[in-house]
């Protein structure tokens, strides 16, 4: 996860109208729903999908505009979520 397990941050997020927060703290993420506050994170499934695969990095994202994010967020959300290889095989695409 985190180069900084001591890091912690709350992100309160809107996919396509639904609000939802995520909590790191002690090297753990924990998830809810309905977060309450201002919204420091705007983005469509599209865009949630690319950064949870590992497809794109959340900085290249947000420099597009398929995400909306406050600036003191862009370093914790590139290592939240790092960029990989997304597994997708055709065999799956075919059934």
């Amino acid at each position: 996860m985190s180069k900084n397990p001591s890091r912690k941050a709350t992100l309160c997020m809107e996919i396509d109208n639904h609000k939802l927060g995520i909590e790191v703290a002690d090297g753990k993420v924990r998830m809810f729903e309905e977060a309450k506050g201002d919204h420091s994170l705007e983005m469509g499934f599209r865009g949630l999908a690319k950064m949870v695969s590992g497809f794109s990095l959340p900085s290249e994202l947000i420099r597009s505009g398929e995400v909306k994010a406050a600036p003191h967020l862009v370093e914790i959300l590139d290592e939240l979520f790092p960029v990989s290889y997304p597994h997708i095989y055709y065999s799956e695409l075919n059934r």
